[in-house]
């Protein structure tokens, strides 16, 4: 069984880097990498397969971490269905059509993800987001809507940081979290 969950961003994978950092701190790591030939699936195969790890979470009662484009399927997977029932840390999400290093961005179902943020948002369990300041997708009016739209338990904007997040910074939000993860699976003795 899986200690934690991922969905990495593109081209991430489960095995290096914040695959294998989780390995190595917290076990065993299971989820969704968005490879190169994983992207090449029809986007509706790609948030079935988004959901289908949702699914293993919940059912495994493990923390579900999401970064980068991966962070952006599973909002989009999150739009008309229950609240999900465990805890999720979204890490440097996209945050739908920007301008990156001079070029146009928009990623499928943009429109779809502008509006579903303009209401309220199915709040997973427990929810975190954290996003550099310096991400080159940081959109402080988006971000705002996001925040609004989901209420986040802890949510941050770290100055100096860009869109891929110091790895002593993840550390330490996932080292947070697992604590918290742990502290919640406690049960006392009847």
């Amino acid at each position: 069984m899986a200690a934690v969950f991922l969905i990495t961003g593109r081209g991430g994978s489960l095995e290096h880097g914040l695959g294998a950092h989780l390995s190595s701190q917290f076990g065993a790591v299971t989820g969704t990498s968005l490879s190169a030939e994983w992207l090449r699936q029809s986007h509706d195969d790609q948030i079935a397969a988004v959901m289908k790890c949702v699914a293993e979470a919940e059912a495994a009662r493990a923390p579900l971490i999401a970064n980068s484009y991966g962070a952006y399927l599973l909002l989009l997977a999150l739009i008309g269905r229950p609240p999900i029932d465990t805890s999720v840390m979204l890490l440097s999400p996209v945050l739908g059509k920007t301008v990156v290093s001079g070029t146009y961005f928009r990623p499928p179902d943009a429109r779809r993800f502008a509006a579903a943020i303009e209401g309220a948002l199915p709040k997973p369990a427990w929810l975190e987001i954290y996003m550099g300041e310096q991400d080159s997708g940081y959109m402080p009016n988006v971000l705002e809507k996001l925040i609004e739209a989901l209420r986040p338990d802890r949510h941050a904007l770290f100055e100096g940081e860009g869109h891929k997040l110091s790895k002593e910074l993840v550390g330490a939000l996932v080292e947070r979290l697992w604590k918290r993860e742990a502290r919640s699976a406690w049960q006392p003795c009847e």
